[in-house]
């Protein structure tokens, strides 16, 4: 619970933040420059406008908004974080035509991301808000 008092502006801006680290684990998987350029704006920017929309098609304030989005977007930072080693691994073994480890146990390994990215998005909203 460490932003109880956070004004709207304090909001956006955390928002802002949360979306460049997002931004910033997505790129680190990139190779080339116009990739990771690619990948540090468009993803924090379709999906502020994804949330921003959806949130006010419903009626709810601008707030809220700022709020799912910094849970959203610093849950994927820190869950990508998590996962990092383990991406890039798969990526090298992609790159030198071996089989990648995922193929034969795919359904456990998405179980076992959607898991920890769902402790993960519980972690975030406990801390902030």
């Amino acid at each position: 619970m460490l932003t109880p008092d956070m004004s709207d502006t304090g909001w956006w801006i955390f928002a802002v933040l949360a979306g460049l680290a997002m931004g910033v684990v997505i790129a680190s998987l990139c190779q080339t420059w116009r990739k990771r350029l690619y990948a540090l704006v468009v993803p924090p920017c379709v999906g502020l406008a994804y949330v921003l929309g959806r949130t006010l098609a419903v009626g709810e304030s601008a707030h809220e908004a700022s709020y799912m989005y910094t849970l959203a977007a610093l849950s994927a930072a820190i869950t990508g974080l998590i996962y990092m080693p383990w991406m890039r691994r798969q990526i090298a073994l992609r790159r030198e035509g071996k089989a990648m480890g995922v193929e034969a146990k795919a359904t456990k390994y998405g179980w076992l991301f959607v898991g920890t990215f769902a402790l993960v998005v519980v972690g975030v909203a406990f801390l902030v808000h």
